[in-house]
């Protein structure tokens, strides 16, 4: 926690607002709500036209000999991934920004914010120099970020099924999918959406079919369980990718630990972890505020434009038959909420 003050304070020469700090610190939400707290009763921060201002300089009262050599943060810019080997990004983005052009907005009832079109050319490229995409079955489980036309347009995978709850959506890829076959002038994977909600049992013309399976899961302790058995039922084999992004913001370093127990008692081990490098398009910044509510003073009184919001890309490969018969989901209603995500 002192780290992370110190780390705080710094920030507060170049930045005044929550969100600049949120995403720049790159730490769980909760414990800067704690951190800002703890300032603030030290008489070390305070706020004013919901802008945050450090007291007393740098280090202020805080205890000189417990302040970490490390707290000088950097600040994160796009994009974050490193390169890969693949081009194939770079020569479909045009196609695909043409797609998405007129795509149905997030909506906050199914925890919808979709990715940048640079963190879905990251999801690509990544799969792609890994080689996921050649004669592949790919499964994506929701798909509010149009990952699944990116992917069609590389013309690799032999074919795309899209499981999705948002009819709004379901329409819009399939309609897509017809449309990219004028719009690329190239071979195109075919893509199908259908409707689905992850709540219920993956219907058997889905189970063990696919090869790649691409989801960005809910975070929660019912959501990201869920997410993972639907993912592995629908997967074939050992062998099989499963690329899913995760964040620091919502998800502390137990919940990060929580879920890699599950992935790895399910039958996966983590191959690849891009730090950082899906950014997001919310429809509502204001959730932080609503879930964190000692946040609430910290408020700019003006909306925030920018892009703060991000998560890491992991890709996980299946070492026997994916196994998730042990996670139990039977009863799950509310898998959008809890404290920690």
């Amino acid at each position: 926690m002192q780290e992370l003050k110190y780390k705080i304070l710094k920030l507060l020469q170049t930045s005044d607002n929550i969100f600049d700090l949120l995403s720049q610190l790159n730490e769980y939400i909760g414990t800067v709500e704690q951190a800002l707290s703890e300032l603030k009763e030290q008489g070390l921060i305070a706020v004013s036209e919901g802008k945050i201002h450090a007291r007393g300089g740098l280090t202020g009262g805080l205890d000189q000999d417990s302040r970490p050599e490390t707290a000088n943060p950097t600040m994160y810019s796009e994009p974050a991934c490193p390169p890969q080997e693949s081009d194939v990004p770079r020569l479909l983005i045009h196609e695909y920004l043409e797609l998405a052009k007129d795509r149905p907005r997030p909506v906050t009832e199914y925890d919808q914010g979709y990715v940048t079109p640079e963190s879905v050319m990251a999801r690509v490229s990544i799969l792609d120099s890994r080689g996921d995409l050649d004669d592949s079955r790919v499964f994506v489980l929701g798909d509010d970020d149009l990952t699944s036309l990116a992917l069609a347009l590389t013309g690799k995978p032999r074919e795309i099924v899209v499981a999705e709850i948002d009819p709004r959506l379901v329409e819009f890829i399939n309609s897509s999918g017809q449309k990219m076959k004028s719009l690329a002038g190239h071979a195109v994977s075919p893509v199908l959406a259908v409707p689905y909600d992850v709540r219920r049992p993956l219907p058997p013309d889905l189970t063990r079919k696919f090869s790649v399976c691409v989801t960005d899961p809910l975070e929660t302790r019912s959501g990201f369980p869920l997410f993972l058995r639907r993912a592995a039922e629908a997967l074939s084999d050992a062998g099989s990718t499963l690329l899913f992004a995760l964040t620091d913001l919502e998800c502390p370093p137990e919940r990060w630990h929580e879920f890699q127990t599950i992935l790895l008692r399910t039958g996966f081990v983590l191959k690849d972890l891009l730090k950082d490098c899906q950014r997001y398009v919310l429809p509502d910044n204001d959730f932080v505020f609503r879930e964190y509510p000692g946040l609430r003073e910290f408020k700019p009184k003006r909306p925030y434009e920018g892009s703060w919001y991000h998560a890491s890309l992991v890709r996980a490969i299946a070492v026997r038959q994916p196994d998730p018969s042990w996670i139990v989901t039977e009863g799950e209603s509310d898998i959008y909420m809890d404290r920690e995500s």
